[in-house]
């Protein structure tokens, strides 16, 4: 028993040395730059080494703060405000429960609101880790995302700051963002089920937009109907979490993406009608039959794990 467990301290201490040596590796290669490296951010933490989408005139609006073990990144404007609020809460008013946790609504200047939302884990894993990411920082990462959209003029909601935390390899943290006159794809399909040919109208946008920010080279990691916000009749993307920024994007990943927001429509009791509609905006006639089947077989599972009825 005791060559066991001594066995097992060696085996740990072995995979530990080997995870740190690791990860100086992904330095040295480039792969991981401090953040300080970066211009435009003067903070701890990590980012990728590449982002070519970053724009200097964007990052000038933004200034860094610390407060005892979190870093902020905010806008300039009403930076007092938005800091309090990232790191305090002040002045915030608790939302509904949207998608994964609960978001803030804060003023951040005269007659303007912002929108916190606190990073949470998607899918089973969240059950485990709730707001924690191992070895990434998260937070920061959907930040530089969201200012590369941006920079490259997809409609997306105005970037106010990101904060984070980091004890050991474990990072959390929240963004924050202007917030917008309007309601999100789902519940506005709802609202307007009689109006069929404003649905089509905006639907058609929508698939329009879709193709646009896939033209661009970015992919959507989360494309669903809770994610495009509609304002005065025009979609706008949200949540670029894990978003991935790419030279070209083949026509596989863009199917990937578009059967994402098909299995958004059939959990939400949407008409597949609908779904057409977006894709015929988009430009897209038909899909793979392995990647539908895929995707099919990917939601019967997902039901059954977490108990949903399928429509």
């Amino acid at each position: 028993m005791e060559n066991l467990w001594k066995n097992r301290w060696i085996n740990s201490k072995q995979f530990l040395r080997r995870a740190r040596h690791g990860l100086r590796r992904r330095c040295r290669s480039g792969h991981l730059l401090k953040a300080s490296q970066v211009k435009g951010y003067g903070v701890e933490g990590h980012l990728p080494a590449s982002d070519p989408n970053l724009d200097a005139t964007l990052l000038a609006n933004y200034v860094t703060s610390k407060k005892g073990g979190a870093v902020c990144i905010v806008r300039q404007e009403g930076m007092k405000s938005i800091t309090e609020a990232m790191l305090e809460k002040k002045q915030c008013e608790e939302l509904n429960v949207y998608g994964r946790g609960v978001i803030y609504r804060f003023p951040w200047t005269s007659g303007r609101t912002g929108i916190m939302r606190p990073c949470h884990r998607g899918g089973a894993i969240r059950f485990l880790l709730h707001d924690r990411y191992l070895f990434q920082n998260r937070p920061l990462r959907e930040f530089q995302s969201h200012l590369a959209v941006l920079a490259l003029g997809i409609p997306a909601p105005d970037l106010l700051g990101v904060c984070w935390r980091r004890q050991g390899f474990i990072y959390s943290g929240a963004l924050a963002t202007e917030e917008m006159a309007g309601t999100d794809l789902d519940t506005w399909l709802c609202d307007n089920r009689f109006l069929q040919e404003k649905q089509k109208r905006v639907l058609f946008s929508c698939g329009q937009l879709i193709r646009r920010l896939h033209d661009t080279g970015i992919f959507h990691n989360d494309l669903q109907l809770k994610n495009i916000f509609i304002q005065n009749d025009s979609p706008v993307l949200l949540d670029f979490d894990q978003a991935r920024i790419k030279p070209h994007l083949p026509r596989w990943r863009r199917e990937c993406n578009l059967l994402r927001m098909r299995r958004s429509f059939i959990k939400r009791g949407h008409n597949l009608d609908l779904f057409a509609i977006l894709t015929d905006g988009y430009g897209l006639s038909s899909f793979n039959p392995w990647l539908t089947r895929l995707y099919g077989i990917k939601g019967f599972f997902s039901d059954m794990i977490f108990a949903r009825s399928r429509k």
